[in-house]
């Protein structure tokens, strides 16, 4: 996975996505879980720490499966996995944030083990991916510690496996091609046009900017960035 990533996009994120936020925000964030906690959160602690995890290790993997696809000649699946890795990195964003607020420690997980293979595989093991954390991850996360009552982690947590839904979406239609007919599927994407946005705020993919708002977090449209395509 060594060299520069070749598509471009506009979140740098350590190294790729950073999130504009207010400085106000983050003043009155650090006030408010200034000192002992006012409940325990020692289970939001846990999975906020785990998910964080999960988030770094997808967006790290995304970013290694678009790779792949550019070096085999398939950029609008490559786009595809950016667009992903994207949302992966904003998800991870707001969870460290939180976790900070918290003062728990925050530890970026090595990526040395991070295995892709050819994209027609890639994809198969993307869309069983999202399909675990849609049907079991996520829920069992949120009955862990939906209890202490952390309401900011139950939201991000919440619009996270929204937006795992929405890369389901996008998976699903291309799973029953990976085998057999893999090579009339890729001549099939590879000749239509494609355009991935991503919402700054909770990490929604979609086709084409919402007309009035975010259909997960309610944010207005402006808050979407449209990710750039680079040819290899």
């Amino acid at each position: 996975m060594g060299g520069v990533h070749p598509l471009k996009r506009n979140f740098p994120f350590p190294g790729r996505i950073v999130l504009a936020v207010p400085a106000i925000y983050l003043f009155c964030g650090s006030q408010a879980f200034a000192g002992d906690p006012p409940a325990p959160y020692s289970e939001t602690v846990a999975v906020l720490s785990s998910v964080f995890e999960g988030e770094v290790r997808a967006r790290i993997g995304y970013d290694a499966c678009a790779s792949q696809a550019v070096r085999e000649g398939y950029p609008n699946i490559a786009y595809l996995f950016s667009s992903l890795s994207a949302s992966e990195a904003i998800h991870a964003a707001n969870f460290r944030k939180i976790l900070s607020a918290l003062g728990a420690e925050v530890t970026e997980p090595s990526p040395e083990d991070i295995v892709t293979k050819k994209t027609r595989e890639n994809l198969k093991t993307a869309c069983d991916r999202e399909l675990e954390e849609i049907d079991r991850k996520y829920p069992t996360l949120l009955e862990r510690m939906r209890p202490e009552g952390h309401e900011e982690t139950v939201r991000f947590l919440t619009y996270a496996w929204q937006s795992e839904k929405q890369h389901r979406d996008l998976l699903k239609s291309i799973q029953s091609g990976t085998g057999f007919f893999f090579g009339t599927l890729t001549r099939r994407i590879e000749g239509t046009p494609m355009a991935f946005l991503v919402c700054t705020n909770c990490g929604s993919t979609v086709g084409e900017r919402p007309k009035d708002r975010c259909p997960i977090c309610a944010g207005p449209p402006s808050g979407y960035e449209e990710l750039e395509k680079t040819r290899p």
